[in-house]
């Protein structure tokens, strides 16, 4: 036998018999206005259209009709409980858009992924009661558009950070390396304060050449009596006090130099500067660059 659901305001009461809704309907308990439903039903309907209410009148006292609540239909219809990807992956959004507020400790840290899960499963069942639809087949429709944007938005952020993430992670290492060559990042590290403390402007100690070396930017060089001489920084051995340099010779072959500092019990230093082939030669400071 068919049963109907009542619904007031927001609220649900039932299920009835037939038989016990002609009784509410006639004692005034059961009002035209208020909506029917029963399965197999599209929409929620006034009573009035679904029943006839004309003897309703003559039954009615002067005093308004008192709603007695009867016991309260928690059953959930065929078709609503299942998984939601709309709650899972928007869950707070979502939330908020089904009048679950439960489903706002998705924002607390910790909580939140845990949170996301329990409304991938109950999410369904607690929309339906929290909020009025009317018929199953209006809820599901609105609950697969909450799935569909979920998973499209949740992939498309998936699908976005990686290509930012490609694009980012090289440049930052490739910043990184610029960084540790040429002492930016907030300051001079301890290798490029180094090469900042050797450059400058000196005089041989054998020959009283002019020698100017200059390893702060990303264009070393070593100028030698006006001779230009371009270098890389192959090497720095903070411990020892020595930078290895890369000097590209007339023939195109790469040799080696060195440039040891030497610290003096004031807290100054000299340098001593070493060829490819051995020859070395001590440098005094004159003035910086």
């Amino acid at each position: 036998m068919s049963t109907y659901t009542i619904s007031r305001n927001g609220e649900q009461f039932g299920p009835y018999s037939e038989g016990d809704l002609h009784t509410h309907i006639n004692s005034g308990h059961v009002l035209s206005n208020d909506l029917a439903w029963k399965e197999g039903m599209a929409n929620w309907l006034p009573v009035s259209q679904v029943f006839s209410t004309s003897t309703q009148s003559s039954h009615v006292t002067a005093l308004p009709p008192v709603f007695v609540q009867p016991v309260r239909s928690d059953a959930t219809p065929d078709g609503i409980k299942g998984w939601s990807w709309g709650a899972f992956f928007l869950n707070w959004i979502w939330a908020i858009g089904n009048r679950t507020w439960i489903g706002l400790f998705a924002i607390v840290p910790y909580v939140g992924f845990i949170m996301a899960i329990v409304l991938g499963f109950k999410g369904r069942e607690w929309a339906w009661k929290n909020k009025e639809w009317e018929s199953v087949e209006h809820f599901n429709r609105v609950q697969k558009k909450w799935s569909f944007w979920g998973v499209i938005i949740f992939f498309g952020v998936f699908i976005i950070g990686g290509i930012l993430a490609a694009i980012a992670i090289p440049a930052y290492q490739d910043y990184v390396q610029r960084a540790e060559q040429t002492g930016i990042n907030g300051g001079y590290s301890a290798n490029n304060a180094m090469l900042v403390d050797v450059s400058g402007v000196w005089r041989g100690d054998s020959d009283q050449a002019m020698v100017s070396i200059d390893l702060r930017g990303n264009e070393k060089a070593i100028n030698i009596n006006g001779v230009n001489i371009p270098v890389t920084v192959d090497n720095v051995d903070q411990d020892n006090h020595i930078i290895q340099l890369g000097v590209i010779a007339n023939s195109g072959k790469k040799e080696s130099w060195t440039i040891r500092q030497i610290i003096s019990n004031k807290g100054d230093f000299t340098l001593q500067m070493t060829l490819h082939d051995g020859t070395q030669d001590g440098l005094s400071f004159v003035r910086n660059l």
